[in-house]
């Protein structure tokens, strides 16, 4: 009888395959999606890594490799198969973290979620398509619960639902058209092989994308808010003030 098939395991010739650096220690971005991955324990060996995309592999658990990478800014956990997350202490190493995806895995008990505290930067988290998304409390329980957040899943968070009791119009209410932010996931590099059959993203490629999100999450909450565009008009009234009083 033949025993259990081998798991698709993370090797160092994988990351330096994936990044300009010439080890995989000095990795400072990786895009290691579609690779069937059970095992990233080598992941722990890239201690510089701020971007780390691996989404659409078969990973039950985040593991503490993950850990390791302490100057993350951006992690990409989508589509696979996490049932769990870890303890907030062990989130607390990643503490530049900003961006986490953890959409379309089976995470189904919404304190869950709240372990996340534990990223004390974090400014975007997605969840969509876990059974947990499906509580009628989910996102007040996120928004309320992880503070530093400014846009949960695919909408930047408004300031209804930040401020008790408040009610604003469409315009500037939950889940409107304003507050739509995408997820940002750069082309796939080709099958090894194809060469030039697609897009090859490269490290500065991918820390120019996370830039980009950033930049995308900050625009979306200055129109969404409506306390920010009166700070900015209070501004500007004053600057003209200032301005006719020099005349």
């Amino acid at each position: 009888m033949s025993g259990p098939a081998p798991q698709a395991k993370l090797d160092p010739w994988s990351i330096v395959g994936r990044t300009s650096a010439a080890e995989a220690h000095l990795a400072v971005a990786l895009d290691l999606r579609e690779l069937a991955l059970q095992d990233i324990e080598e992941i722990a060996t890239c201690r510089a890594l701020r971007v780390c995309l691996l989404g659409a592999n078969l990973l039950s658990q985040v593991g503490s490799a993950i850990f390791n990478c302490r100057r993350l800014q951006k992690l990409d956990l989508s589509g696979n198969g996490l049932t769990t997350l870890p303890p907030k202490t062990d989130w607390a190493n990643l503490s530049d973290l900003l961006i986490l995806y953890l959409h379309d895995n089976h995470l189904a008990a919404l304190p869950a979620a709240g372990e996340l505290i534990g990223c004390a930067m974090l400014l975007r988290l997605t969840l969509y398509g876990n059974p947990l998304a499906k509580h009628p409390s989910y996102r007040h329980y996120c928004v309320n619960t992880l503070i530093s957040l400014r846009a949960l899943d695919l909408h930047v968070i408004s300031d209804e639902e930040l401020i008790e009791g408040a009610t604003f119009s469409d315009s500037f209410g939950t889940k409107c058209v304003a507050s739509e932010l995408p997820v940002f996931a750069p082309p796939l590099a080709p099958p090894e092989g194809q060469g030039a059959a697609g897009p090859e993203p490269n490290d500065t490629a991918l820390l120019a994308n996370v830039q980009q999100e950033i930049r995308a999450l900050n625009a979306a909450h200055a129109r969404l808010s409506p306390v920010l565009r009166l700070q900015a008009a209070a501004r500007a009234a004053g600057a003209r003030r200032r301005v006719r009083a020099l005349r």
